[in-house]
C-alpha cells in the first residue's frame, strides 16, 4: 500500500507541526506503507539554512521519499509591506496547492494510494474535484478550518483531529461523527527515555551549577496566542523572592524574542540573569536538556486555542523525560495528562502566584516529584508515534471495509 503525504509546511522548520509530519511518515513506513512526502519550496530562515540532513535533524530513518514542489514564496515582502502579508501568504499557499494538485493527477499513482494531507489549500482543490480523484482522501486538522466549506469537508474519507475539542467543533459544523478520528500527538519514547541522570546531563551540556533549574521547551508564542510566558517569568521572580535561588531555562528561544515578556513581567527586581535562553536546537537534542531540569512547565494561557484545540508536543516530551510537570489547568491539557491529577501539578491559568506555588511544591517535595513523573511516564506509553500510526491506519481501513460492504449490498 502507498501513502502520499501532502504537507504545506516549510521543511525543515522550527515549528512543531513538522515534527508530527516527519514522525508519522516514518511510522507509516514501519507499518508496511511506501511513503512519499510532498512539501513546498520556501525561503528558509537563518536558523534552518544550516540543516543539510533532514533525517538526522528529526532523528528518523531515511525510509521514505521527500519531494519538494515549486511555490511562489513572497512572504518575505511582508517586512516591506506589512499590510499585504495576507496576500503574500495566500499566493504562496495557493501556488503550492496547484502544483501539488497536478502532481496527484499526473503521477499515475497506484489505485491503493492513500492521499494524506495536512495542507488545507491542497485538500480544498482535491475535494473540489473529488469525482476525478479515485484515491481515499484523509485530512489531518490541527485547528478549526473556519474558511473551509463544510460541504467539501464531508467528501473526506477520514478527518484526523488532535483532540476531542476539535472533533466537537467539526461535528457542530456538520461533519459526520463517524468520519472523525481523534488522534493526539505522539512521542518517540526511546529517544526521550535516555539512560542519563540530571548530573550527567548537566555535565554533558556544560551546565556547571547545582541550583534548581526550571525548564521550558518551545517557542514563546503560537498561532497568535500567548503561551503564558509573562506569568512564568513573574512566577520565577516570586520563587526567588521567597529565598530559592533558581534558574529558569528557555530552550528554543532567545533573549531578544523574550524581551517583551521580560519587560511586561513584574517582580524580577533586576535579576534577569536567572533567565537563561538556550536558543534554537535540533529536536534530537531536546531529551538531554529535559534530563538536566528539576521541573518542567507548560504555562499556557486561557485562550480558545490552548483551552480547546491544542495537543502540545512539549507535554508529551515532558512526560517521556520523567521530569515532574507543572501545567495550567485547561481542558486540552487535561485531555493529555488526564483528569485525576496523578501525573502533574495543575495550576490556575494566568495566575503567576499559583504557578510559583505549584513549581515550589515540586522543588520542595522530592517524593511528590518522583511520584508524578513516574506516573506520567507510565501514561505516555500509550502515545507513541508508532501507536498513533497504527490507530490511524486501522480507522482508515475500517472505513474502506464499510464502503466495500455498502457496495456489495
Amino acid at each position: 500500500m502507498n501513502l502520499l503525504y501532502i504537507s504545506g509546511s516549510r521543511i525543515p522548520s522550527e515549528k512543531a507541526d513538522v515534527i508530527n509530519q516527519i514522525k508519522m511518515c516514518n511510522s507509516f513506513v514501519k507499518h508496511g506503507l511506501r511513503v512519499k512526502l510532498l512539501y513546498p519550496f520556501r525561503i528558509q530562515t537563518p536558523k534552518m539554512k544550516g540543516v543539510k540532513d533532514i533525517w538526522s535533524f528529526y532523528g528518523v530513518e531515511k525510509n521514505f521519499e521527500i519531494i519538494k514542489l515549486p511555490s511562489l514564496d513572497l512572504v518575505f515582502l511582508d517586512r516591506i509591506f506589512p499590510k499585504l502579508g495576507w496576500l503574500f501568504s495566500s499566493i504562496q499557499n495557493f501556488s503550492y496547492a496547484i502544483c501539488a494538485f497536478f502532481f496527484v493527477f499526473f503521477q499515475r499513482l497506484s489505485a491503493d494510494t492513500i492521499l494524506y494531507s495536512s495542507d488545507i489549500f491542497t485538500t480544498f482543490l482535491l475535494l473540489l474535484f473529488k469525482g476525478f480523484v479515485k484515491h481515499r482522501m484523509i485530512y489531518e486538522a490541527h485547528r478549526p478550518a473556519r474558511i473551509f466549506p463544510i460541504y467539501l469537508m464531508r467528501r473526506l474519507d477520514v478527518l484526523v483531529v488532535l483532540n476531542q475539542g476539535l472533533k466537537e467543533w467539526y461535528i457542530r459544523k456538520g461533519m459526520p461523527s463517524e468520519k472523525v478520528l481523534v488522534a493526539q500527538n505522539g512521542v518517540d519514547l526511546e529517544k526521550f527515555d535516555i539512560g542519563v541522570d540530571k548530573q550527567e546531563a548537566r555535565k554533558s551540556l556544560n551546565i556547571l551549577t547545582d541550583k534548581k533549574i526550571i525548564g521550558y521547551v518551545g517557542r514563546l508564542q503560537g498561532f497568535g496566542a500567548d503561551k503564558g510566558i509573562t506569568e512564568l517569568i513573574e512566577a520565577v521572580g516570586m520563587i526567588r523572592q521567597g529565598g530559592k535561588d533558581v534558574l529558569m531555562y528557555f530552550v528554543g528561544s532567545t533573549r531578544e524574542t523574550a524581551q517583551k515578556y521580560i519587560n511586561n513581567a513584574i517582580g524580577l527586581n533586576g535579576e534577569e540573569d536567572c533567565l537563561v535562553f538556550v536558543g534554537f536546537i535540533p529536536h534530537k537534542d531536546v531529551p538531554i536538556y529535559l534530563k538536566s531540569f528539576d521541573v518542567v512547565v507548560a504555562p499556557f494561557s486561557r485562550t480558545e486555542y490552548y483551552s480547546c484545540y491544542a495537543s502540545a508536543h512539549k507535554i508529551f516530551e515532558y512526560m517521556s523525560s520523567k521530569r515532574p510537570i507543572v501545567a495550567t489547568d485547561l481542558p486540552a491539557t487535561r485531555e493529555i495528562l488526564g483528569e485525576n491529577g496523578e501525573n502533574a501539578i495543575f495550576v490556575e491559568p494566568g495566575n503567576p502566584r499559583a504557578l510559583a506555588e505549584g513549581i515550589g511544591r515540586v522543588l520542595e517535595d522530592e517524593e511528590l516529584a518522583r511520584r508524578i513523573s513516574t506516573q506520567a511516564f507510565e501514561d505516555i506509553k500509550n502515545f507513541t508515534w508508532d501507536k498513533r500510526a497504527v490507530r490511524v491506519l486501522e480507522y482508515i481501513n475500517s472505513g474502506k471495509d464499510k464502503m466495500m460492504t455498502k457496495t456489495t449490498v
